[in-house]
């Protein structure tokens, strides 16, 4: 039976020649390749991207984490400036305003949500819920710009619209419950319920029944960790986004002299088709320079002769 090459040509026909590798090239560093520390494609590829040209906004603007620490901060600012203000609007015992603000914000920000501070009006109650979604925003940036995906996006959109209708299916749940079953208004069942499941809460006695005390120890648990999920979700989501961002670039940019010399491994003169794969996923950060030394040095394990092929022969004198 003929043998199929390993990396097929964009060609239909079926009688294209394997590739032909010298028996004496080895794998080497692209001189372009960055630090296998480097975390996400955005990183692989901000440390050579003199010769490109209008690359994504995420690679070229290399500072995006510190503006992001910048609107985190300046969301804390403006929280504690409205919570000093109305601080008569919370529940507490007062010490400096600027400072209870500043707990009051950091608690929140932290999902800890102690009970000595506690919005008690309309007002600290809806900007508390906006100061929980808006934080969450930040916090999702800040988790897409470390953590890296190789999802399918169309599956994860479909599960995440799936946990979205169970998330705020579970809110509506608590709201109900608690308006019927607790006798809570309808605005401070949503709220009771929106902090619960953000696993914020701030020590409010919401469940005082037995019946609400069990309902309670359920629908917390399964409702966190639904809104867990959805939030790793949307990341991953995100994430994937801008990997498909940097192949995309990667794949539509001409070739020119430096990334010839770059995709050039063994100094040979010419890019063979594996050369040139190799080189490619790369710089999409699909591969290390990690990766290719482990996957070189089992090669070179199984290759005893040092030709620059494994034969069957190889694979009999490993097993005997």
């Amino acid at each position: 039976m003929e043998k199929q090459p390993l990396l097929p040509s964009s060609s239909s026909s079926s009688n294209q020649n394997p590739i032909q590798i010298d028996p004496k090239r080895k794998l080497h560093r692209s001189k372009s390749t960055p630090p296998s520390s480097s975390i996400t494609p955005s990183n692989n590829l901000e440390n050579h991207l003199a010769p490109y040209t209008n690359p994504p906004y995420f690679i070229k603007n290399n500072s995006i984490l510190k503006q992001v620490i910048l609107l985190l901060f300046i969301c804390l600012i403006i929280g504690i400036i409205i919570c000093s203000f109305f601080m008569d609007e919370f529940k507490s015992k007062k010490t400096y305003p600027i400072v209870d603000a500043l707990y009051f914000c950091i608690l929140t920000m932290c999902t800890i949500g102690y009970s000595d501070i506690t919005p008690n009006s309309t007002f600290t109650k809806i900007f508390s819920i906006l100061f929980v979604l808006i934080t969450f925003g930040i916090f999702h940036i800040i988790l897409t710009y470390f953590l890296d995906s190789q999802r399918n996006t169309h599956k994860t959109r479909i599960k995440v619209a799936l946990l979205l209708g169970i998330f705020v299916l579970c809110i509506g749940i608590g709201v109900f419950f608690m308006h019927f079953v607790e006798k809570i208004g309808w605005f401070d069942s949503f709220y009771f319920s929106f902090m619960g499941v953000t696993s914020v809460g701030y020590g409010e006695k919401v469940f005082k029944s037995i019946v609400g005390r069990i309902f309670g120890s359920i629908w917390l648990v399964f409702s966190i960790i639904v809104f867990i999920r959805v939030f790793i979700l949307l990341v991953e989501i995100r994430v994937d986004e801008r990997q498909r961002e940097v192949e995309k670039w990667v794949m539509e940019l001409d070739m020119t002299i430096d990334q010839f010399h770059a995709a050039d491994i063994d100094n040979d003169g010419f890019v063979s088709k594996s050369d040139f794969v190799i080189y490619k996923l790369k710089e999409m950060g699909k591969i290390t320079e990690r990766d290719t030394l482990m996957i070189n040095k089992q090669f070179e394990k199984l290759d005893n002769g040092n030709f620059g092929r494994i034969t069957l022969s190889n694979i009999m004198e490993s097993h005997y």
